[in-house]
């Protein structure tokens, strides 16, 4: 079987897997490619959702930029006391000075 045929045979195998080894090059090419596509869309898109989730407290945006839905500010428990001087604090006064003065 050393005749002709096999020749032609081998011959059309050779080209075949030529062609198979060009597509497989191209193809990881193309998964090199896809792949920093991938890679770059993925910081994008964590960039975005990292600027979505700002609001006047986490950022210097000021609060009328605020969502409807974002948190609203946190009230201090009201301790119960009336604002200004408790009953007992010693007073502080400026003392004045004279008329001529």
């Amino acid at each position: 079987m050393s005749g002709p045929e096999t020749m032609v045979q081998l011959d059309s195998r050779d080209v075949e897997i030529a062609l198979l080894k060009e597509q497989v090059a191209l193809l990881v090419a193309q998964v090199r490619e896809l792949s920093a596509e991938v890679a770059e869309l993925r910081r994008d898109n964590a960039e975005l959702r990292e600027r979505l989730g700002q609001n006047s407290q986490n950022s210097s945006k000021p609060p009328s930029s605020d969502p409807p839905s974002a948190p609203s500010k946190s009230t201090k428990k009201r301790s119960g006391r009336k604002p200004g001087g408790q009953p007992g604090h010693k007073g502080y006064k400026r003392t004045l000075l004279p008329v001529a003065d």
